[in-house]
């Protein structure tokens, strides 16, 4: 279940800081064109690479971009649909998902997802669309705010499920929610929370390569969130990674829209803002100071233990996190007594003095 992916997921994220595992720079690709001022989501697929405008067009719609001159080709027409304020999109073997859930205010009660048939996409001008519709459980206050938390920009799709990442202008977290991919009509319970120290925008999920990206941007600060090696159902094996972003004076840094573009690259859209352009960027994780993360087989060991814990030498910290993303010890010592802890999983975050990132591990308290 990718809830018990999630739940690991909110552990690891309680290792994050806001000062960056690594600076990155944005590639810019091209400006996009003058008449798309709000790419609010992306997909990447059958080699074309999908959007759609916010919320207020006269007609519900998705683009194709031309990834080199940032021009549209093509536009297809979503029958049955309203664009009050699409945010995201996402897509399954079968399906595609286009996230009618933007609540800037907190005072919708008409969330929802549509929902379109591949096939039918390609290969015509016009598609029509099934209706999910939802609310939160948790949201019992519907009066106008600017710092609530039942925002949502971002969902990914996985098994038989939808997952819902907040925008939290509350407190800057993420929450996460599981919603079924059957049209009807929901009340979805949070799942976890991630504290991600920004805004979240979008959200992709690649299932080759077991990476789930998330984007944001905290004050003027665009952020990216990697989460690799998602190797089972409970993140036993993972490498987490967190991304300061650069952008090119004149462009935008409010970064809206994620999709993988091969196994370590993502495409990453700017709408416009006051002072600076819409654009089309990449990300190339390949590019990143990732040559500088150790073995995770010799971070620490034995793992599983029941007394000591032995870290690699020249850390400059370490930091031991509970099951609830409590931390519990920190300090500078190579051995770790954890004689006196409860049996369970924990999360040791070690940081080298001589190396990026901040690497995280789980480990089993016997």
């Amino acid at each position: 279940m990718l809830f018990r992916k999630l739940c690991y997921v909110v552990l690891i994220f309680c290792c994050i800081q806001k000062t960056p595992l690594f600076a990155q720079s944005l590639s810019l690709l091209t400006p996009l064109a003058d008449d798309l001022r709000e790419s609010s989501g992306l997909l990447f697929l059958d080699e074309r690479l999908i959007t759609h405008e916010d919320g207020g067009t006269p007609a519900a719609f998705l683009l194709e971009l031309d990834t080199l001159t940032g021009e549209t080709n093509r536009l297809v027409v979503v029958n049955n649909a309203v664009n009050r304020d699409w945010e995201g999109l996402c897509h399954d073997e079968e399906y595609i998902y286009i996230g009618d859930f933007g609540n800037n205010l907190g005072t919708r009660t008409n969330l929802g997802i549509y929902k379109i048939a591949i096939d039918e996409y390609l290969n015509n001008n016009t598609v029509d669309a099934s209706y999910i519709s939802f609310s939160y459980e948790d949201q019992i206050d519907f009066e106008s705010s600017t710092s609530h938390n039942f925002d949502a920009e971002a969902f990914i799709a996985y098994g038989d499920s939808l997952y819902i990442f907040t925008k939290n202008r509350g407190d800057y977290q993420t929450n996460i929610y599981p919603i079924s991919k059957t049209p009807g009509d929901y009340t979805i319970r949070k799942k976890g929370s991630l504290p991600v120290d920004c805004l979240i925008s979008d959200a992709t999920f690649n299932e080759k390569t077991k990476t789930i990206g998330l984007i944001g941007y905290y004050l003027v600060l665009p952020i990216f969130i990697s989460i690799e090696d998602v190797t089972n159902d409970h993140f036993e094996s993972f490498t987490f990674r967190r991304y300061e972003l650069e952008v090119i004076n004149g462009y935008s840094h409010q970064i809206e829209g994620i999709a993988p573009r091969n196994d370590h690259s993502f495409f990453i859209s700017a709408e416009k803002n006051a002072v600076a352009s819409q654009a089309l960027y990449e990300i190339d994780l390949n590019l990143s100071n990732t040559n500088n993360s150790v073995n995770k087989t010799t971070l620490a060991y034995p793992n599983p233990t029941s007394h000591l814990l032995h870290i690699a030498d020249q850390l400059e910290y370490y930091k031991l996190y509970n099951s609830h993303g409590r931390l519990i010890k920190q300090g500078q010592e190579s051995t770790l007594d954890v004689h006196t802890l409860q049996q369970g999983i924990y999360n040791l975050c070690i940081k080298y003095a001589d190396k990026y990132p901040v690497e995280c591990m789980s480990i089993i308290k016997q």
